[in-house]
């Protein structure tokens, strides 16, 4: 398999098995387990990967939440806590994102040193 083919296959199972996570807990440390897959690369691309997955998947969750419940939780939760809603949404995103980027190479070092490469 080449490089091109396994960064592909890597950042469709880490973006399927985010999609899996989020849905089923709304858990940011998921993100962890969601960067397995990126053991197949090498760490630059998981960095990059992971950082585009990590943003991507719960960016794209919003989309199958109707909008008027995701503006009524993002009120909600900004009379809370005093951030402007549009914080409030963009926080968990760039939670996971975070998680996902710090995961994925640290998942690649490990795989390389398992391999002696």
């Amino acid at each position: 398999m080449s490089t091109n083919e396994r960064t592909a296959v890597a950042f469709v199972l880490s973006a399927v098995l985010a999609f899996i996570f989020i849905s089923i807990t709304d858990y940011a440390f998921t993100a962890i387990f969601a960067a397995i897959p990126f053991a197949l690369v090498s760490w630059r691309r998981a960095l990059l990967l992971g950082a585009i997955a990590g943003f991507a998947v719960p960016m794209g969750l919003y989309l199958a939440y109707p909008s008027s419940m995701i503006s009524r939780l993002s009120s909600v939760l900004s009379s809370i806590t005093g951030f402007p809603a549009l914080l409030i949404l963009l926080l968990f995103p760039l939670i996971y994102c975070a998680i996902l980027a710090t995961s994925a190479p640290l998942w690649s070092y490990a795989a390389s040193f398992a391999r002696g490469d």
